[in-house]
């Protein structure tokens, strides 16, 4: 069985999926735009600043202990120890709100690990820079240098560095796998853009040869028969009867024009021909009429001229009586004269 689908819901059918490709590729952007907001705002606002505040701590961990190996150096001067400490108390406050900065961006517990060996390790160390420094007070430099500079402290520095660095890594880490997400997302998008552009396209030259084909040809022919009709062409053939949409029934409308056309084509035929009938008819009756009137004025006419005929010859009669009378009358009074 076919299915018959009208001109309208073709055409609402196409224009909603082109209205559907767009909404799609809308969503979908939408979507994308989203992933890639979010991973470039973890780069900006967590990874990136992590990096940079984890290099920190690493720059003032090795200002700190720069200046503590300054001052323990043993030709120091009481002034000079006096202001390198000082140099030392302020760094080592640096050093802890560049901590705390970054304790801030600290997300997820391998960062957290990560930082609490640094935490672990740096403190030990700390520790040992205050028993130096009591040393130092003490007017010990040397047993404080010897007790900074021995290999379990440089070992615990070191250890605290690495720890630095490892934080360092992990941000970059996640950075590069979120600008790699990123990325992916604006691939994925730019492939969904591309797709989207195809299907529209491809569906808008549907849709034009649709309209144009099913629609505006048919038209243009349709009105091309109906004006053929209102030019008297009886004969033109009405296309597109057999459809089962808006054009089949403009169709079927303009063959009810054409056999409307030729019935009243066919009805002025019969109406001249029964006129000339009618006419033909009135012609021979008045044809008759005449030549009946024409039969009964020559019988008429003879009649006439017969009595006239016999008129005549009673005239002659009468003459002729007449003039016998008159000859007898003229004898008669011959005789009387004659007798007188």
């Amino acid at each position: 069985m076919r299915l018959h689908v009208s001109l309208k819901a073709s055409l609402g059918a196409a224009f909603g999926f082109l209205a559907l490709i767009s909404a799609g590729q809308g969503v979908v952007s939408l979507a994308k735009l989203s992933s890639i907001g979010t991973s470039v705002d973890a780069i900006s606002s967590n990874w990136l600043p992590s990096v940079v505040a984890a290099n920190n701590v690493k720059a003032a961990e090795a200002d700190i202990r720069i200046k503590h190996l300054r001052l323990l150096t043993p030709t120091k001067s009481a002034t000079a120890f006096s202001e390198d400490s000082k140099l030392l108390a302020t760094s080592a406050s640096e050093f802890e709100a560049t901590r705390k900065s970054y304790e801030t961006l600290i997300s997820g517990e391998d960062e957290r690990s990560i930082y609490n060996a640094f935490v672990a390790s740096w403190n030990k160390y700390d520790a040992a820079t205050v028993e130096s420094m009591q040393l130092a007070e003490a007017g010990l430099m040397s047993e404080a240098a010897a007790l900074i500079g021995s290999p379990d402290n440089a070992n615990l520095y070191d250890n605290a560095r690495d720890a630095l660095n490892r934080v360092v890594a992990y941000n970059e880490v996640g950075a590069r796998r979120d600008a790699a997400d990123a990325m992916a997302q604006i691939d994925a998008a730019t492939a969904t853009t591309y797709c989207a552009i195809v299907l529209a396209l491809v569906a808008a030259c549907a849709a034009a040869a649709f309209s144009l084909l099913r629609v505006s040809r048919p038209i243009q022919a349709m009105t091309g028969v109906m004006s053929g009709l209102a030019a008297g062409e009886a004969e033109i053939a009405v296309p597109y009867g057999a459809r089962r949409d808006e054009i089949g029934a403009m169709a079927s409308a303009v063959q009810v024009f054409k056999e409307n056309l030729i019935r009243t084509r066919k009805l002025e035929a019969e109406t001249a021909d029964a006129r000339l009938a009618a006419e033909a008819q009135r012609k021979a009756g008045m044809r008759q009429m005449a030549d009946d009137f024409e039969a009964a004025v020559g019988g008429i006419v003879g009649m006439v001229s017969s009595s006239a005929t016999e008129l005549q010859a009673t005239a002659r009669t009468l003459t002729a009586t007449a003039a016998e009378t008159a000859g007898q009358s003229t004898t008669v009074a011959a005789a009387a004269e004659e007798a007188g």
